[in-house]
């Protein structure tokens, strides 16, 4: 949560030929949204693929990462 107790968006969008993907979700719940990405490319109608979740596996990866760099970590011995 931010400062204002509202929970933190995210969204990336995904465009492949004519199909157009906007995936929203709450921050700390990426293992939902991996889940429902994993249904969505087991469903070959749905024109995404398993590389599709792949790519966005790893921008969510990123991010995360990134999140976790920038927060400052204090050893217990030295506080």
């Amino acid at each position: 949560m931010d400062g204002a107790g509202q929970l933190e968006q995210r969204s990336i969008a995904l465009e492949k030929g004519k199909h157009r993907w906007i995936l929203t979700w709450t921050r700390g719940e990426e293992a939902h949204l991996l889940r429902a990405l994993s249904d969505l490319a087991r469903r070959r109608q749905s024109g995404f693929e398993w590389l599709d979740a792949a790519l966005v596996s790893q921008h969510i990866e990123e991010e995360l990462s990134a999140e976790l760099l920038s927060v400052s970590v204090v050893h217990p011995l030295e506080s």
